[in-house]
């Protein structure tokens, strides 16, 4: 493949980055909202986070990708967002 193809490839892959990094900012966001309605001793929800990682598998397969990366994926997000939650209540 030539050279201009691959560079050009990897600058759409560059933008797709940045929509993911973007949407996980927006997903932050969010996170900081719910934060003010959590109970400091209740942060988990887990038939919450059940549905989130089985809706993300359920997408990962429709759109041809791996659903356990997915749930991997998923996972690490969740357990980020209840560190966020947990440090906001602390404050």
């Amino acid at each position: 493949m030539p050279v201009d193809k691959i560079a050009k490839i990897r600058q759409e892959i560059d933008k797709n980055d940045s929509v993911i990094i973007k949407t996980l900012a927006k997903r932050q966001i969010l996170i900081t909202k719910i934060a003010h309605f959590k109970d400091p001793k209740q942060i988990r929800d887990l038939e919450r986070e059940k549905e989130i990682i089985a809706n993300a598998s359920s997408l990962a397969k429709k759109n041809n990708l791996d659903p356990k990366f997915i749930e991997n994926l998923y996972k690490l997000i969740l357990k980020q967002s209840k560190q966020e939650i947990k440090k906001l209540l602390q404050k």
